[in-house]
């Protein structure tokens, strides 16, 4: 449980801030491992004015972050052939300007203010982003979701209800997508120009952006991010639409992240009641990201402890139950059999340095007796991490 998760940018976000930070910084205390897809420069220079230079450091150093930077994109480009029909093919895009290399040193420049020490700055982060590009093969593999009718169906059907839930089932006419000879061809009775008259309602930006090739991005999307997901072994998150047409092309994967994502949130709701989740107080300006960062970089004996979870328990009672188990000290009936303890300790150091430092070193003992004995015998429980860091690190 809590392995890994690859977590991508919103392509179709109408903010400046294409990452949700919130959400990775939750995941990054607890998963063993968050994984960032990063498309944009816009979305690198979100994390490193987010986290700091420092801070970014530190996280990808204990591996608990790792950024990928993708040098190349997918998409959906649209031309008309000779009769004036759009034909759509799937493509993958680069630019010589669109490097990590480049917008590395771009950023930390930016953020420094001076150009000789962001180019330092930006190649000792070498070796520790990696760059991403998508080969022709997954084009090819991509290709064949087209081909599936009752997908692209069910899948248009679930985007459309998403954007525009008023919309009746009737109205959704039957969408086919056809494969020619040098791309694809849409067959379908949807009036975009209504469509887009209900969308924008509700919109910042009154683009009439709902058209075939916005309905085609939207699935390929998808394949994108499993793509991603099951390249890295990880569990993904997505935006809503997308997790919907995910929970058709891959129940499991979908599945295993919102039942993830419920335990996280009673687990944070137990140990902090007036806490909606990290991932909402963070974006509300509620948690300093030095503190949350600190929780993160101590949590690496908690989140081993939630690996060995099963994904079928439920993270709350294993808590409970794993704080609650019997041990030396809650075997020992009362205080008298551990103050016996320490003054036996105390005799036995007494009988071996007869000056007196015996006695000193019982009293001492004695002193400590549930700041260190109570440790050594319990050992580690996951309440320790808890109570010492996510708490007080929220609370703070």
């Amino acid at each position: 449980m809590f392995e890994k998760i690859t977590i991508r940018e919103s392509a179709n976000s109408e903010k400046d801030f294409p990452l949700d930070m919130g959400l990775i910084l939750e995941s990054m205390l607890f998963y063993r491992k968050t994984i960032v897809l990063c498309n944009s420069w816009i979305s690198l220079k979100q994390l490193f004015n987010t986290f700091g230079i420092d801070n970014i450091n530190k996280l990808i150093d204990s591996e608990t972050l790792e950024i990928l930077f993708s040098e190349s994109l997918s998409g959906i480009s649209t031309n008309k052939n000779q009769a004036g029909i759009e034909l759509h093919n799937l493509v993958i895009v680069s630019s010589p300007q669109h490097t990590l290399d480049i917008n590395l040193k771009k950023i930390c420049t930016e953020i420094t203010g001076r150009e000789g020490r962001g180019r330092r700055i930006a190649n000792s982060f070498e070796g520790k982003i990696k760059k991403f590009n998508f080969d022709a093969g997954f084009v090819t593999n991509a290709k064949s979701i087209f081909s599936d009718e009752g997908y692209i169906n069910k899948s248009v059907q679930l985007l459309l209800k998403n954007w525009i839930p008023e919309l009746e089932n009737e109205k959704i006419e039957n969408f086919k997508v056809e494969q020619v000879e040098n791309g694809f061809i849409v067959n379908s009775k949807l009036d975009f120009n209504s469509l887009n008259k209900i969308y924008n309602k509700s919109r910042i930006n009154k683009e009439n952006i709902l058209t075939p090739a916005y309905l085609l991005t939207n699935i390929f999307d998808v394949e994108t991010d499993l793509f991603h997901a099951s390249n890295n072994l990880s569990e993904i998150v997505s935006t809503t639409q997308k997790s919907m047409l995910i929970e058709v092309r891959l129940k499991y994967l979908t599945d295993k992240y919102l039942k993830s994502a419920e335990k996280k949130e009673n687990f944070i709701k137990y140990i902090s009641p007036s806490f909606n989740t990290i991932r909402d107080e963070f974006n509300q300006g509620k948690i300093d990201i030095n503190s949350i960062i600190e929780s993160i970089l101590h949590s690496n004996k908690f989140k081993k402890w939630l690996e060995n979870i099963d994904n079928n328990e439920d993270l709350l009672q294993e808590y409970l139950k794993e704080i609650s188990k019997d041990n030396l000290i809650n075997k020992m009936p009362n205080k008298i059999y551990r103050w016996g303890f320490f003054t036996l300790g105390g005799l036995f150091l007494e009988a071996s340095f007869p000056t007196g430092i015996g006695t000193i070193s019982g009293v001492a003992l004695s002193f400590l007796d549930s700041f260190l004995f109570e440790k050594l015998a319990i050992g580690w429980q996951p309440n320790q991490f808890v109570n010492q860091y996510l708490i007080k690190n929220l609370k703070d």
